[in-house]
């Protein structure tokens, strides 16, 4: 059942979930289509449609796993290595509450196809939007005169 109207807006929301790295893809994904369609689409909640991207990656559980620590890339850091970019948009006010910043001047995000989001900050602590900025090289030398700033 879908109950996305026609020309609705809609948030798209990207969940990890965490299953043992033997579970049979289809019986994960029965689970979760069993999860979604029996609480989500069916009930009266917020939830319109979903859909199983294939997306995943594996990681391993520390001896003592806390909440939320087996979804960060096991060295805590990005690995960006074979990622694209697959589409480039505006800050949206969720992510700009998220990083305590005010709502206007907005930086663009680059979505990657893991759904990381890359945004530029004017300093390493984030304390607010930045550019971004492309140099361009000839012959291994950079050249001044054709640096370019993206916002």
């Amino acid at each position: 059942m879908h109950k996305v109207q026609p020309n609705q807006d809609v948030r798209i929301f990207q969940i990890e979930i965490a299953v043992p790295a033997a579970a049979p893809d289809c019986e994960v994904r029965d689970e979760i289509s069993a999860l979604l369609s029996e609480n989500g689409i069916a009930s009266e909640g917020h939830i319109l449609d979903w859909q199983y991207t294939g997306a995943e990656r594996q990681t391993t559980a520390g001896d003592d796993p806390q909440e939320g620590e087996i979804f960060i890339d096991d060295d805590g850091s990005a690995d960006l290595r074979g990622k694209t970019i697959v589409d480039i948009r505006t800050m949206n006010m969720s992510e700009a509450e998220w990083m305590f910043w005010e709502y206007n001047d907005l930086p663009l995000v680059c979505v990657l196809n893991d759904g990381k989001v890359l945004f530029p900050a004017s300093d390493t602590e984030g304390n607010g939007p930045g550019c971004f900025m492309a140099m361009f090289y000839e012959d291994d030398r950079h050249q001044k005169d054709r640096l370019v700033t993206f916002i």
